[in-house]
This record gives C-alpha cells, sequence and structure tokens, in this order.
C-alpha cells in the first residue's frame, strides 16, 4: 500500500511539474516578445534620432505650415557696420513669402538691405550640412527645444566662404523656433592692426505664429 502511494504521489508531482512548464510558455513568448520590441524601438530610435534625420524632418515639418518669421542682422568688415538687415515676413505653402515690413516683393527681403538668406534659404541650407552637433537642450523663447550647430558651404561659395549656423527646434512639435545664420568671406586685405577685414554677416531668425 505504502509503495503504491508513492507511485501515486509521484504520478501527480510529475503532471504537476508539466502544466507548470506549459503555464510558463505565454510569459515566455510575451518574454521574447517585449525583448522583440525593444531591440526594433531601440534601432528605430537610433536612426531617428540622429542629427541630421531630426533637422530633415524638422525642415520639412516646418515649410508644410505657415508662420512668421522676425530677421535681424548685420554685415559688418572689420570694426564698420556696413548693412543692417530687419524684416518680418508671413509664410504660407504654396505661396511664398510675404514682407510684412513694407513692399513686397518675390523673396520675402527688405527692398533696402537684402541679405544671402531669408527665412525659407536659411531653413532649407542647413539641410545640407554635413557637420551636425547637438547642444544642451535649452529653453528658447518659451519652447523646450534642442539645439545643434552645424557648418555647410553651397555650391555657388568659393573656397573663402564659410557658412555656420545654430538652430533651436521645439521639442514635441519639431517645428523651427530660432536660426542663427553667420557667413563669413574670408579676404587677405588686413588694416594697419594687422586684423582681417573678412567680411561677416550675422542673420537672427525667430519663428513664430505657426498655423
Amino acid at each position: 500500500m505504502s509503495i503504491g502511494r508513492i507511485q501515486l504521489d509521484e504520478s501527480e508531482n510529475s503532471e504537476g511539474a508539466l502544466t507548470g512548464y506549459l503555464s510558463d510558455v505565454p510569459r515566455l513568448i510575451l518574454l521574447i516578445l517585449m525583448l522583440c520590441a525593444a531591440v526594433i524601438g531601440g534601432y528605430v530610435n537610433s536612426n531617428l534620432d540622429k542629427p541630421v534625420k531630426v533637422i530633415n524632418r524638422s525642415v520639412e515639418k516646418s515649410l508644410a505650415r505657415s508662420f512668421r518669421a522676425s530677421i535681424e542682422g548685420t554685415t559688418s568688415i572689420g570694426d564698420s557696420v556696413v548693412a543692417r538687415h530687419r524684416d518680418h515676413v508671413r509664410y504660407v505653402p504654396g505661396k511664398g513669402l510675404r514682407s510684412l515690413s513694407g513692399s513686397a516683393n518675390d523673396t520675402g527681403r527688405p527692398l533696402s538691405e537684402k541679405s544671402q538668406f531669408d527665412a525659407l534659404s536659411a531653413l532649407r541650407s542647413v539641410q545640407t550640412a554635413p557637420f551636425i552637433t547637438e547642444r544642451e537642450k535649452e529653453d528658447m523663447y518659451g519652447h523646450g527645444t534642442r539645439h545643434y550647430t552645424g557648418s555647410f558651404s553651397l555650391s555657388t561659395d568659393g573656397d573663402s566662404v564659410v557658412h555656420a549656423y545654430e538652430y533651436w527646434i521645439d521639442m514635441r512639435k519639431l517645428l523651427a523656433v530660432r536660426l542663427l545664420m553667420t557667413t563669413v568671406e574670408q579676404s587677405p586685405v588686413v588694416n594697419a592692426l594687422g586684423d582681417s577685414l573678412s567680411k561677416v554677416t550675422f542673420i537672427n531668425i525667430r519663428y513664430h505664429d505657426w498655423e
């Protein structure tokens, strides 16, 4: 009798163990699925979160929306300011830029002082930058922003021209918030003190009133 009871107990334990193994299968499947999702999510996020990818998405989203932009800047040679740039523009997709500072023209630039970059061409130019660095996140004009810096050259530039920019992007909406453009046209000419007389153009563009 005792032997039979031992055999019965062993049978019950064996069935219980089998049932326990089967009950772990859904957990194992769920664990595998979670691991796969984490790997795929990490891969996608690492690729989409590259600076060049973020900037391209930001520019495309910005150009698809209506906005206003305020532009201020100067062009100087040495210590002398030779031009001042100031304009307020309105952009509507499909219609382009319209100056709000006076008479409208095709580019939206102020008629008195034209700069090389306007609110649209400045945005498009940052997409061509081969060298991009992400800086610390900042609060800019009331927006939590991601901050990028980079440099680029245009096909029309000579070897003596260098462009650099700083670009702030709204973290949630990926829309442009602020763009600083600096263009240096190097010159071999120096003044009596030996300082370079290169021409430097600095443009500050604020993007706002998105629709």
